[in-house]
């Protein structure tokens, strides 16, 4: 048995998880990811334990619930190891990521979507009793005015007619309607247990435009080929059930075409993100940010 794992054990035990026996820290084959989280069995159950920052993912899940939002990990408690970092322990979804699945599952996954932000769709009152969420449009904005204020090299390619473009997207977003987003809407946080499925993997959820966590699931590049995440011969299906969701609820009035130019700019959000990120931190000009550069002028 590993460190990682003795400690986890340790940690659990300490913590009331009577007769802990099946740690199995969790990672990505497909991604070549190892993840700072278990799955453990104890004499209470069946339970995923993940190592967080704060308490912040904790409280979008006590939002969601009282929001009437059922398909979400159950979440229990925060624990602290010795470093007094969190971690934070949740029942265990028994299904499968949804991945290269189907497009009736991901016509369930988008109609769940717009469900929940139909719950939160332009709810000023829940901005104003909730002021710890963070602010999705505030944060893209802080990362487009830190990168207009460096000397940026030459080698990123930034001339002043992307920063125009760059402008009016945020002109855009700021004024368009708000909603509670996921912010990381991948398959890869969408778990399917039988027929239903469940969104997990909140700890970026922030309040932003609407359509951000539809545009990273089917606009999101999953490798550097520009291979994307779901098949992208269902795209249109796929968004007109995401638009017909919403629409239903009553909240929602924008036509199909204004919804459509909203889609394709969060689309840019995410790659104008990525291009920003790197900008930021100096990192290489690699194929990935070629990639997503690219996507931005299309």
């Amino acid at each position: 048995m590993n460190k990682s794992i003795l400690g986890m054990k340790e940690l659990l035990l300490t913590n009331g998880y009577n007769s802990v026996k099946d740690i199995i820290q969790i990672v990505d084959l497909e991604l070549d990811k190892q993840y700072e989280a278990f799955v453990f069995n104890s004499s209470e159950g069946k339970f995923v334990i993940k190592k967080v920052y704060s308490d912040y993912e904790l409280k979008i899940y006590k939002l969601l619930n009282n929001r009437g939002i059922k398909n979400i990990p159950q979440t229990y408690k925060h624990v602290l190891d010795k470093d007094n970092c969190f971690w934070l322990i949740t029942t265990f979804l028994d299904g499968c990521l949804c991945i290269n699945k189907d497009i009736f599952t991901y016509l369930e996954i988008v109609k769940e979507l717009a469900y929940i932000h139909n719950k939160f769709l332009n709810d000023n009152a829940f901005e104003q009793d909730h002021k710890f969420i963070r602010n999705q449009t505030k944060n893209f904005q802080e990362k487009y005015d830190k990168v207009k204020n460096m000397k940026v090299s030459e080698k990123y390619m930034l001339n002043q007619k992307m920063l125009n473009n760059i402008d009016l997207v945020i002109k855009r977003i700021k004024r368009g309607p708000k909603t509670l987003l996921h912010n990381d809407f991948l398959p890869i946080n969408v778990i399917k247990v039988n027929s239903t499925v469940n969104i997990i993997d909140w700890e970026v959820s922030s309040i932003g435009f609407y359509t951000i966590d539809l545009a990273r699931l089917l606009g999101d590049y999953k490798n550097i080929y520009g291979s994307h995440w779901v098949n992208h011969e269902w795209e249109s299906i796929i968004i007109k059930k995401y638009y017909n969701e919403l629409y239903k609820y009553g909240k929602y009035n924008k036509t199909f075409q204004r919804f459509l130019i909203d889609y394709d700019i969060s689309k840019k959000i995410n790659y104008i993100g990525i291009v920003l990120a790197h900008i930021i931190n100096n990192w290489e000009v690699s194929d990935w940010y070629l990639l997503n550069y690219s996507a931005i002028l299309e």
